[in-house]
């Protein structure tokens, strides 16, 4: 029998939206948060589970997704933003957490990044960040985990997109 997951998603724009209701599809327990009040409030209409806390997609869920905004600035340069502001709420969510809720989890939360992000990125500043402000009783390898799985869903077509990838990496 295969085992369901309860996936939360962080930041329900077109990818987070595609990613959130194809894992719905195949029968994942799915939570959106977005700080935009009005698409959690269309996905809430539509049947879907939403959150306005970053904290109750890291205590409710096994696997969260973070899917937020990362354009270009005026310089052309990546604008991480959003990144560093999901970071924060993240690792005070971790830090909330009480080890007893780990405990009865029996395993790590896994933070799955799907934001374009440029190389080193993950590294220089996701882990970096997360390590220095995670509390002693929040750790790396034992409380949660962080990996990176870029997308190429297509904005017309991204839950198409979800279900028939051109590739995966």
């Amino acid at each position: 029998m295969k085992t369901m997951k309860k996936i939360g998603i962080i930041g329900s724009g077109v990818v987070g939206s595609a990613m959130g209701k194809g894992f719905h599809r195949l029968g994942h327990d799915v939570l959106f948060y977005d700080v935009a009040k009005q698409r959690l409030l269309n996905l809430k209409e539509r049947g879907y589970q939403t959150t306005t806390s970053v904290q109750d997609i890291i205590d409710k869920t096994d696997i969260s997704f973070v899917c937020v905004n990362t354009p270009n600035n005026n310089r052309g340069e990546q604008d991480l933003s959003q990144v560093k502001s999901v970071l924060f709420d993240i690792a005070n969510a971790l830090n909330n957490s009480t080890n007893r809720q780990r405990q009865q989890q029996q395993h790590s939360h896994l933070i799955v990044f799907r934001s374009t992000m440029l190389p080193g990125t993950m590294r220089n500043i996701v882990m970096d960040y997360l390590q220095r402000n995670s509390s002693s009783s929040s750790k790396i390898g034992r409380d949660y985990d962080v990996c990176y799985n870029p997308e190429f869903l297509r904005q017309n077509t991204a839950f198409d997109d979800f279900f028939r990838p051109d590739r995966v990496v």
